[in-house]
């Protein structure tokens, strides 16, 4: 029998799955497995940072969506979250 590891992109689509499904708690466990395969992982951070701000745990928001940014200064929907995160 073969166990098949997940990669850093199964995970983020996963959590992605989870998040229009508003299923923010499982959501934010699939983009960390995601962040921790791949520390770089930019748009998991984002999104990261989009479950936390859903579930109104701001300052993880802030922390995510500040990391999204310094791994892509140019992310325009990290700088859009964490504004939205900061007011």
């Amino acid at each position: 029998m073969s166990i098949t590891k997940l990669s850093a992109m199964d995970h983020f689509n996963l959590g992605d799955e989870h998040h229009r499904h508003d299923r923010y708690p499982e959501a934010i466990e699939s983009f960390k497995q995601a962040i921790q395969i791949n520390p770089k992982f930019a748009e998991a951070h984002f999104n990261l940072g989009f479950a936390y701000y859903q579930l109104e745990r701001y300052s993880e928001a802030i922390e995510s969506h500040k990391q999204a940014i310094r791994l892509n200064p140019e992310f325009a929907k990290a700088h859009y979250g964490l504004v939205k995160c900061s007011t």
